[in-house]
């Protein structure tokens, strides 16, 4: 019985660290607009990267 428990134990602490580990990388980004040109906005840093057009047609969504 004790063994088991400490297996199981051990299990659920190394699963939640790895998934607080994939949590923290994921990077979210929202599609903007800026200066009339498409780009791309980093949510939890805040950074703006414009976005190459390749052809001239911009597709845009409607949140």
């Amino acid at each position: 019985m004790q063994k088991s428990f400490k297996l199981i134990l051990t299990f659920l602490i190394s699963f939640t660290s790895l998934m607080s580990v994939f949590t923290q990388n994921e990077v979210k980004f929202k599609d903007v607009i800026l200066d009339g040109k498409p780009a791309k906005l980093n949510i939890v840093t805040g950074e703006i990267t414009l976005v190459k057009l390749e052809g001239k047609v911009v597709e845009t969504k409607i949140d």
